[in-house]
């Protein structure tokens, strides 16, 4: 399936002037899961999303869900969530150097602290923090906006309601060809390839 976002590419017909987002690469042997959330308003349509690259940057994973409705930094708890969820069910990845990174400082604050943001949030983030009891090498990290592109699609895609996406390749071989560009005003434009 190809998720073509044209409109989001040009103004008036023409090629909007962007700059290139690239993924970073890794210490050997170490993974990296970018997770995001995303809402249409505060509270609006949520969704999740998240891409886990091996150190040679091959997607081992990637997941895109409908949330329901919830603020943006619920949406990202809960696509830290899922990705804490996805690290500790796949036996292939005990052991392994893993970092959850989120573009929400707050989201990542909620892990660590004693501030949870909400009493809505305490349910999940009690939850991310007994897997990482579990995942003793899995740290979750601040990243900003512009190392998430493709986690931030994934999650604009599920708050779009344009179905739930989970895809594991334990062996590094599984490559979605990504063509990315991030504009200044903030939108992204991609062709992916499901």
């Amino acid at each position: 399936m190809l998720l073509n976002l044209k409109d989001r590419c040009t103004e008036n017909g023409k090629a909007k002037k962007g700059r290139e987002v690239f993924w970073k690469p890794l210490p050997s042997e170490t993974l990296q899961f970018n997770a995001d959330g995303s809402s249409r308003g505060s509270p609006g349509e949520a969704g999740i999303g998240g891409v886990m690259r091996n150190s040679n940057g091959k997607v081992m994973c990637i997941f895109s869900s409908y949330v329901g409705i919830r603020n943006a930094n619920t949406a990202e708890g809960q696509a830290i969530r899922m990705a804490v969820n996805l690290c500790a069910s796949n036996p292939m990845l005990a052991g392994k150097e893993i970092f959850i990174s989120s573009d929400s400082k707050e989201a990542v604050a909620w892990v660590y602290s004693d501030d949870f943001g909400s009493p809505d949030n305490l349910d999940y983030i009690y939850d991310i923090r007994d897997k990482l009891n579990f995942l003793v090498k899995t740290t979750v990290i601040y990243n900003p906006r512009t190392s998430n592109a493709m986690a931030d699609l994934l999650a604009k895609r599920a708050s779009n309601h344009e179905g739930d996406v989970l895809e594991w390749n334990n062996y590094g071989d599984l490559f979605y060809p990504l063509v990315g560009l991030a504009y200044e005003d903030g939108l992204l434009c991609f062709m992916l390839f499901l």
